[in-house]
């Protein structure tokens, strides 16, 4: 598998839907592998909560109020 790097700027509104979307997503993914649907969703649920692990890990903020560095 090829490994890629991508620079992408969110918003606050979406980086929080992309935090709900993923959590869907595993939840969906939790109930098709009970029912013994492995492909695609044992990969998929892999896939998205690797992505919700590192969701803020290199988090800089752009624009607005910073006043904790007062």
């Amino acid at each position: 598998m090829s490994t890629y790097s991508h620079s992408l700027k969110l918003s606050d509104g979406e980086i929080t839907m992309l935090e709900s979307a993923l959590k869907m997503m595993v939840a969906k993914c939790n109930i098709e592998l009970s029912k013994e649907s492995r492909a695609p969703y044992f990969a998929f649920k892999q896939h998205a909560e690797e992505v919700l692990k590192r969701l803020y890990g290199n988090t800089t903020q752009e624009s607005g109020n910073n006043f904790h560095n007062l």
